[in-house]
Formats: structure tokens, C-alpha cells, sequence
């Protein structure tokens, strides 16, 4: 049919282009047939039957929207002993224990979607069962993610009496005080790259259609933002009712620290890409599923400490640390846009 078409169009634009001119015909007629003349008998062939052959290279990207990328991740939190002033006997009205803030630990699932795009060739294919053909692609997205809290105590933050406080005449004991408690948080940044070199091997279902199995080594490198805190409030005297006042019954402890860890890593991955024979010239598409494991090679421990020297005692202090786990997993779905290159003439 295509060839049909082509001689149709052929002949009708070869006789308009050697036809005398006339008096009415502009001159840049004749020039506009030869050009499409040409177009038609040399490159819309070649562009017609595009579709991959053993001997094409083949070029392919995508955007990237229904990707996850997970692993675990450990916290832990110890404070030292409190050294500065304190109610002389704790046991009337103190209700947390002697040190900086209680310990505490525990493992979370870190997970973040990403967004991104892939960029990829794969290779002319050689003689030989399952066409197989070199590939190598590169993933580059950016965490669309909040963080995660691990070895938390309480809601950190800014300290304050509880609704009612120090206006009725209940005595408010540390562990009462709105903002104080403990916690270490972790959060993807971008952008995370994953670059992979594999071999394609293709199982045909028709004429037109395949299957390609793409196993590969992966290359990762992924950033996450580590970020601690610890607020407590001290108790200093006996004051209940009214005359309780945050500033005069409390020494306050805030301490926190942050860290920007960079993470190398290498794995295995797979890809199952289902090509369905649909093309336009030299374009087609196909759609995939990987998922993909990677190893982290750098140290996966972040240890932080902050001790109290603003309020005058140094020596105490909180100790945090986040463990994230060596195995990390990604999982992706979507489609390629694969491009054949062609010779114009």
C-alpha cells in the first residue's frame, strides 16, 4: 500500500514539475514540486519503514512519573547526665529521669516517589539467538518526599506550659511541658542519578512485536538529609498555681545538629520492555516495568552530638545516630520513546 501511495504521489508531482509554465504560474512553482518530488521518492520511503532491524542503533527516553525508590533506616538517641542546676530533691515534682532526655530508638521505612526522566541506546543487535544488544541508560529524578522521624520521644519543638498551665493550681512537672522530646529525621534530596550498562536479549511474539529482557549493573548515587533535635525543660524549684512561670521554674535544653550524607552504591537490575509494533516513522513506543537493588558502598553511619555550652554545661550533651541500610530498592513503570535513526537520503 505504501508503495502504492508513494508511486501515486511520484507520478503527479513529476508531471507538474515538467509541465510548460504558464503565464498565470508563479515561478517558484516548479521548484516546490521538484523538492517535494524529491521527499517523497527518497526520503518518505526510508522514514516509512522504519521500524528496528538487526543493524540499527536505537535511541530512547522518557519521562519518568511512577517510580519509588525505599530502604530502612535505624535511629538512635542517648543523652548524658544532667550536670547543671536542678530541684535539689527531684523526687517531689520531677517526673523524667536524670539524664539530658530518655533513649530511645527504632527502624522506619524510607521511601520517596521520584520524578525524573531515563536516556538510553541500545546497540546494532548480533547474529545470534535472542538478538542480543548492548544498552546503557541514564535515570536522573529528583525525591517528591517528607521526611521520616525515627527514635522519637514526645513533639520537639518550642517549649510551653500546657493549656491551663500555670493559671490553675496544679504543679507542672517536666514531662507536661508542650515541645519537649527527642527525634531524628531523614529525607531524599535530589537529584539522584542511576546510570546502568546491560545486555538486551529480545523474545519476538510476531512479526512486530517483542519482548526485551535487559538485565544490567547499576551505578547509583543518592543524597539524604539527616537533621536531630532534643528540647527539655529542667525543673528548678517547687512552684505551683500562679506563681509558676516557664522562665523562672525551668532551665531549658535545646540542642540539635544536621548532616547532608552522599551515598554511592551499585546493583543489580531488570527491565521487562513490551514493544508493540507501534510506530511513526522513525518513532515508536514501548512500554516497561524495573525494578532495580542497589548496595551502598560508602559509610552508612551518621553520627551527631551537640552538648549544652550555651547554657553553661558542657558536658551535657545528645548523642544521635541514623543507620540507613545497605540494601536500597527502586521500582519503576512506564514507557519509552524509542527513536531509529535514519539516513535522509
Amino acid at each position: 500500500m505504501r508503495k502504492l501511495v508513494n508511486r501515486f504521489l511520484s507520478s503527479r508531482l513529476l508531471a507538474f514539475a515538467s509541465r510548460p509554465a504558464s503565464r498565470s504560474a508563479r515561478p517558484w512553482q516548479p521548484a516546490a514540486a521538484s523538492c517535494a518530488l524529491f521527499f517523497v521518492t527518497s526520503i518518505l520511503p526510508g522514514y516509512a519503514s522504519a521500524g528496528s532491524n538487526e543493524s540499527d542503533w536505537i535511541l530512547y527516553g522518557n519521562p519518568e512519573f511512577v517510580s519509588v525508590y525505599a530502604h530502612t533506616g535505624k535511629g538512635n538517641f542517648r543523652g548524658t547526665l544532667l550536670t547543671g542546676p536542678r530541684l535539689a530533691n527531684p523526687s517531689q515534682v520531677v517526673d523524667l529521669g536524670p539524664e539530658v532526655e530518655e533513649p530511645n530508638r527504632s527502624r522506619e521505612l524510607i521511601a520517596a516517589f521520584l520524578i525524573g526522566g531515563t536516556f538510553g541506546a541500545l546497540t546494532p543487535s548480533l547474529d545470534l539467538p535472542s538478538r542480543p544488544r548492548m544498552f546503557v541508560d541514564v535515570n536522573v529524578a529528583v525525591p517528591a518526599t517528607t521526611e521520616v522521624q525515627l527514635a522519637r520521644t514526645g513533639n520537639p519543638g518550642q517549649l510551653a506550659f500546657p493549656d491551663g498551665g500555670g493559671t490553675s493550681g496544679v504543679q507542672i512537672g517536666e514531662r507536661a511541658l508542650i515541645g519537649r522530646g527527642n527525634a531524628i529525621s531523614a529525607q531524599h534530596q535530589g537529584p539522584q542519578v542511576h546510570a546502568g550498562l546491560g545486555v538486551s536479549l529480545e523474545v519476538p511474539l510476531d512479526d512486530v512485536q517483542l519482548i526485551r529482557f535487559k538485565p544490567a549493573a547499576v551505578y547509583s548515587r543518592t543524597i539524604i538529609d539527616v537533621a536531630a533535635i532534643t528540647v527539655r525543660g529542667v525543673r528548678l524549684n517547687t512552684d505551683a498555681g500562679q506563681n509558676q512561670s516557664l522562665a523562672d521554674d525551668f532551665r531549658q535544653i535545646r540542642l540539635s545538629d544536621s548532616r547532608r550524607e552522599v551515598y554511592h552504591a551499585v546493583g543489580p537490575s531488570l527491565e521487562v520492555e513490551y514493544v508493540p509494533g507501534i510506530e511513526w516513522g522513525p518513532f515508536s513506543l514501548s512500554v516497561y516495568a524495573r525494578g532495580h537493588a542497589s548496595y551502598i558502598l560508602t559509610d552508612p553511619v551518621t553520627r551527631m552530638q551537640q552538648c549544652n555550652v550555651e547554657g553553661g554545661q558542657p558536658l551535657e550533651c545528645a548523642n544521635w545516630k541514623y543507620t540507613q541500610d545497605r540494601w536500597a530498592y527502586r521500582g519503576s513503570l512506564g514507557f519509552h520513546i524509542n527513536w531509529t535513526p535514519r539516513p535522509l537520503w
